[in-house]
């Protein structure tokens, strides 16, 4: 099963490089594209509060994507008001 194994891959970064904001954001991004978007935007949302992310911005967008593509418009709204802020 593809995205059983390409979970596995992302956890298995992880437990690697359990800080690298870039593999969290990432595998936010897949975590939102499979589905699981409460797991998703959780992550995004750690990822726009560390410190060693350049671009939280982009993470807080991310979540709010993830969010709308779920049908959740209010919770997006925020979101995307945070990537301006």
């Amino acid at each position: 099963d593809e995205p059983a194994a390409v979970d596995r891959y992302y956890r298995s970064a992880l437990r690697l490089a359990p800080d690298d904001p870039d593999i969290s954001n990432n595998y936010a991004v897949f975590l939102c594209r499979t589905g699981r978007t409460d797991e998703g935007v959780k992550r995004f949302e750690s990822v726009a509060r560390n410190r060693m992310y350049r671009a939280p911005e982009a993470a807080w967008t991310n979540a709010g994507v993830c969010l709308r593509g779920a049908k959740r418009p209010e919770e997006a709204a925020e979101r995307f008001a945070r990537a301006l802020a």
